[in-house]
């Protein structure tokens, strides 16, 4: 028989836990074996003694507290034990367990189950136009982290297979948004969003604050980093054309040399720069003398092709020479950053 382990990480939720417990009882019969383990961030043991009363799994956290946090040991509790589904929920009701059926049957099938607000027969009870707006935005500004196939990317309610979760190592416990962690930083086969109605808290406060939009805001940074490699790709160049410039400046102007081999040396410079940060922070692998040999080429591969583009588009076409320098440098950083990614970094 199948186990699975629902995780409800949570924080002054007392009254909310008779009604969570109870609700899902009696929606998930007994051919399914699951316990309910309660991940708790309270000052006072008050939730956990309610949920200790009504026989749930708990484990009240005094260090390293956040929602975050408290979710990958949750996990982490849920494999060593054997699960084989995890499911990740709210205690203030606002998930209801109703949906706990439908959602494990779709485990069956598919590593990565959501319910969702954002597909047909999914909503939201009673919302204010406000809140509305923030979720719309938080879900829009996550939607390229899965290439838009996931619609309700800001929930806290979902369910995937032990199986097919590779480790939690790589997550962060920053944030309050562990599913687009696990969503990102995992490769599922299947993803699947169920609908259901996102329901109105009846005990307790919401959580909801200017802090968990700031968090929210870095968590989006993290994951964009870690998604996009050609970003941390073109900050490291970025950050080596302005080197090369003060560079060049300096050696003519204040070592009086010559400029030519004023821009070899800057070039040299740049190059060491940006190849020991992409090894460090882009592609995080060891460099080597090989390696750095072929990133010289591809530099100088890309820095001859971004020169000839603008004397083509510029010199032969006509085309407005700040134009043809935008031009160049799209296709030199695309072609720089393929080659490098196929030749120089190639896990």
């Amino acid at each position: 028989m199948a186990l699975a382990t629902i995780i409800v990480p949570t924080y002054n939720e007392a009254e909310n836990i008779p009604h969570l417990v109870d609700r899902i009882r009696k929606c998930l019969d007994s051919t399914l074996s699951y316990d309910i383990l309660i991940m708790d961030d309270s000052p006072t043991s008050d939730t956990v003694k309610v949920a200790q009363w009504y026989k749930c799994e708990t484990v009240y956290r005094t260090t390293n507290k956040g929602l975050s946090p408290a979710v990958i040991e949750g996990i982490n509790i849920a494999i060593t034990k054997g699960s084989d589904y995890i499911v990740v929920m709210d205690a203030d009701l606002q998930h209801p367990p109703e949906v706990l059926p439908r959602l494990l049957e779709a485990l069956k099938e598919h590593d990565f189950v959501i319910p969702s607000r954002y597909v047909k027969g999914g909503g939201c009870r009673e919302w204010g136009s406000d809140r509305k707006l923030i979720s719309r935005v938080a879900n829009l500004m996550a939607a390229p982290l899965t290439m838009f196939k996931v619609k309700d990317l800001a929930s806290g309610f979902f369910g995937f297979r032990t199986s097919s979760l590779k480790s939690t190592d790589h997550l962060k416990a920053k944030g309050f948004k562990v599913m687009l962690e696990l969503l990102v930083k995992n490769q599922w086969s299947s993803i699947v969003e169920i609908p259901y109605i996102f329901e109105n808290r009846e005990h307790g406060k919401s959580k909801l604050g200017k802090s968990q939009v700031v968090a929210y805001v870095k968590q989006l940074i993290d994951l964009y980093l870690h998604k996009f490699k050609w970003i941390r790709f073109g900050m490291v160049g970025g950050f080596g054309t302005i080197l090369k410039l003060a560079t060049m400046y300096t050696c003519v102007e204040v070592l009086g040399l010559h400029y030519m081999v004023a821009y070899a040396i800057s070039f040299v410079v740049a190059v060491s720069s940006n190849y020991t940060w992409n090894s460090l922070w882009t592609f995080k692998q060891r460099g080597s003398t090989r390696g750095f040999g072929s990133y010289i080429g591809i530099s100088l591969i890309s820095l001859t092709l971004n020169e000839g583009v603008i004397f083509l588009l510029t010199g032969v076409l006509g085309v407005w020479y700040m134009t043809s320098t935008v031009i160049a440098i799209l296709i030199a950083f695309t072609l720089n950053y393929t080659l490098s990614r196929r030749l120089v970094w190639k896990r």
